[in-house]
């Protein structure tokens, strides 16, 4: 279920809701398994364009979300509250910047403990002479814990990355042809993983590409 609202032309609410239920069964020689998956969301967003150039978003998720099979043990229930922070800005000359902040909780219903999890991302693009495009990417991330293949799991990780693309569009006279882009990138990623070290990484990925345009 859907509801979108505009009291004014420069601003923008909706609401959606869902729910969604499903049941396993596994049946082996010796016995018969059942699997039990509840999720019911509530997502609220409204978003605030008091001018052409600027653009601000807020929102939040309520998410009750619950996974239960006998065999293995396993009885996850948890209430999920994801809030969201987003501005865009576009300066003269095409030049973009979008700036957005993501904040997650999941509680355990059984005893009450929360894991946070957040994340701040930035992006910028900046138009290039000769049909060029720069972007540029950052983003942090803090993960405590959250569910994980229908299990709560307990995580300590920081995780770094930035991200530099360059696309360029060549125009073609060819009939058949209509442009060539090529792009560039160059992708580092700084993974740290504090309950497991053994898992922490640096990586740096460099990447050309190439595209014909029909």
């Amino acid at each position: 279920i859907g509801i979108r609202w505009m009291p004014i032309s420069a601003v923008t609410a909706s609401a959606r809701f869902r729910t969604q239920g499903r049941s396993f069964i596994t049946v082996s020689d010796i016995s018969t398994v059942t699997t039990t998956n509840d999720t019911r969301v509530q997502d609220y967003n409204v978003v605030f364009t008091p001018w052409p150039f600027l653009t601000s978003q807020a929102g939040v998720i309520l998410e009750d979300y619950g996974n239960v099979s006998a065999a293995s043990a396993i009885n996850t229930q948890t209430r999920n509250i994801s809030e969201l922070t987003a501005l865009s800005i576009r300066f003269p000359a095409s030049i973009d910047l979008g700036i957005n902040f993501e904040r997650k909780r999941t509680r355990n219903k059984l005893n009450g403990a929360e894991s946070p999890k957040e994340a701040w991302r930035t992006r910028a693009s900046y138009p290039l002479m000769g049909g060029g495009q720069a972007t540029y990417e950052f983003e942090v991330e803090r993960n405590s814990g959250e569910v994980l293949g229908g299990v709560l799991t307990p995580l300590n990780i920081v995780k770094y990355s930035n991200v530099l693309k360059l696309t360029f569009t060549l125009p073609q006279s060819n009939p058949l042809l209509s442009n060539i882009q090529v792009i560039g990138s160059f992708r580092g990623v700084s993974y740290a993983d504090y309950l497991t070290p053994g898992n922490s990484f640096l990586g740096r990925l460099v990447t050309f590409e190439g595209a014909l345009i029909f």
